[in-house]
């Protein structure tokens, strides 16, 4: 593997003048950045439009446009979840992936997280300073007490040659600094508690065979770092009722031993939060379970290695999805070659849950989005029974290393930064440095070197919530945009598109589909 560093290291004496430079950096930073933000929130008043979320127009359909048969587009984790709540409205589903599984790539290696404390949206101004920092090249500000910032994002710098990185940039800045910022904050908690409520209920309704981790832990070494996010936790508590429980460092190490065995030592850590009603699954075994239930039980049709080539539009409605398919489990759409074949699908309804690969030429210009890829990165390392004391008990979140620690039935994951870039491959210098994080921090929890590493794509919009949203074409929909932290939100997104093809009256259950709508671009 290629030599890194972590990015976070002690505070010494020696290093004063560098952080008093990065310090000095920052503050320039944010004196040119509140003038870009007064610019922008003069900008736009002139163009103010009233609140989403006091607004009250119809998403939703009317009971005359209800339709009974629903093309789902892309079967990843967000279209499976998508096509199973449409399956249990009444509708006939029909998934097309383009994969020959389920979750074939982006959710293979997900963190399978669902933690209600993360509910705040990616476009606000300290994700700004993150990227400026990444593009430019500067180091971090994690080990400065007090300055926390958004630094499970990396960016490329060959994203400043990309026009399409360029676009997406500028709504993104213009978002971060805006007024809108709570409603945006306030839409992504209720779509997540959403999530999580319907999580608990898949469980028990459907009888899933999927084991669910309670809980997560955060630790933290730095003690300024831990007081902030104390206080954090104490206003979610009020305002959210969020439980949480403060372990000092003797409390932690009596709570959750398998810390002992870490490269850890007790005097290295100021302590840790623990959410009790966080939960964590293997993300993998969760959405093949759902596919087995959407198949069995709801009489959904999976078509895979079918790839979308365009979609067929007459005036304002979609008439088809164009694909080709290979190898399909029906001999008459194939050709006597073995070779790939033409079908047009057609419904009544259309929900596109596409993800990055999804191109201009695939998709009409009425369905285009400010959307960019984002990579995440993951390792998943196989456990010995003889090693589970070693092992992690629920969800573990290192502060200052930023790495979730999943555990699953048979092994450990380790889920670190993500990445936009405008080229696909895995970013050597991440995949390197995660494994000397993980490997050294857990060394016996995981024989990290027979892990696989893992990277996925995933779009992003430009606000960092999803698009859960009609379309200009009538019969479109759309289910996109929901970033790394997909897992947090496909169930309620995947329930709030049901809703909005069931028609007026039917419960969201509590998610505002104002803020998600596409015309908030």
């Amino acid at each position: 593997n290629t030599h890194t560093h972590t990015r976070t290291q002690t505070i010494k004496p020696n290093r004063t003048n560098a952080l008093f430079k990065k310090m000095v950096f920052r503050r320039l930073v944010i004196i040119c950045s509140s003038a870009a933000a007064a610019a922008l929130a003069t900008m736009e008043a002139r163009q103010s439009t009233p609140s989403l979320m006091s607004r009250n127009p119809l998403y939703q359909v009317s009971e005359d446009e209800r339709p009974n048969s629903v093309v789902v587009v892309g079967g990843g984790l967000v279209g499976v979840t998508t096509a199973y709540y449409l399956a249990r409205a009444g509708f006939q589903v029909q998934v097309l992936e383009k994969r020959k599984n389920v979750c074939d790539t982006t959710t293979v290696g997900d963190a399978g997280a669902l933690r209600l404390v993360s509910s705040e949206t990616f476009a606000r101004p300290s994700s700004v300073f993150a990227a400026l920092r990444s593009l430019l090249g500067l180091p971090a500000l994690r080990d400065v007490p007090g300055e926390e910032e958004n630094d499970y994002v990396n960016f490329d710098r060959a994203c400043l040659r990309d026009s399409q990185f360029a676009s997406w940039a500028w709504t993104f800045v213009k978002k971060s600094f805006s007024s809108g910022r709570a409603e945006r904050d306030l839409a992504m908690r209720r779509l997540i508690y959403a999530s999580h409520g319907l999580f608990l209920s898949l469980i028990e309704e459907e009888k899933m065979a999927v084991p669910v981790t309670q809980g997560s832990l955060e630790i933290y070494r730095n003690h300024q770092s831990l007081m902030t996010a104390l206080e954090n936790a104490r206003v979610r508590s009020i305002e959210h009722k969020i439980p949480f429980e403060v372990l000092q460092p003797d409390e932690l190490y009596a709570a959750h031993p398998y810390l002992r065995n870490s490269s850890l030592p007790t005097e290295a850590l100021s302590g840790a939060i623990y959410y009790p009603k966080d939960v964590s699954v293997d993300s993998t075994l969760f959405v093949k379970e759902m596919e087995r239930i959407c198949r069995e039980k709801y009489n959904v049709q999976f078509h895979y290695n079918t790839t979308m080539k365009n979609v067929v539009v007459e005036e304002d409605r979609v008439v088809g999805v164009q694909t080709h398919q290979k190898h399909c489990c029906r001999p008459e759409f194939e050709n006597a070659d073995g070779s790939a074949s033409a079908r047009l699908f057609t419904a009544d309804a259309y929900v596109f849950c596409v993800g990055a690969q999804a191109s201009s030429e695939e998709m009409p210009p009425s369905l285009s989005l400010p959307v960019y890829p984002v990579k995440s990165y993951s390792m998943t390392a196989p456990t010995l029974a003889s090693a589970l004391k070693y092992k992690p008990t629920s969800l573990l979140l290192d502060n200052e290393r930023r790495v979730y620690y999943t555990p699953l039935s048979e092994s450990l994951r380790a889920s670190s930064v993500a990445e936009f870039s405008p080229h696909p491959e895995p970013t050597q210098e991440i995949v390197s440095s995660l494994y000397q994080v993980a490997s050294k921090t857990l060394p016996l929890a995981a024989q990290w070197e027979k892990s696989q590493m893992w990277r996925g794509v995933r779009p992003v919009s430009a606000d960092g919530l999803p698009i859960v949203s009609r379309t200009p074409l009538q019969n479109a929909f759309l289910n996109a945009g929901h970033g790394s932290g997909a897992f947090r939100t496909a169930l309620g997104s995947g329930y709030a598109i049901s809703s909005i093809l069931s028609g007026s009256g039917h419960t969201t259950r509590g998610v505002p589909l104002a803020p998600l709508h596409m015309e908030r671009f």
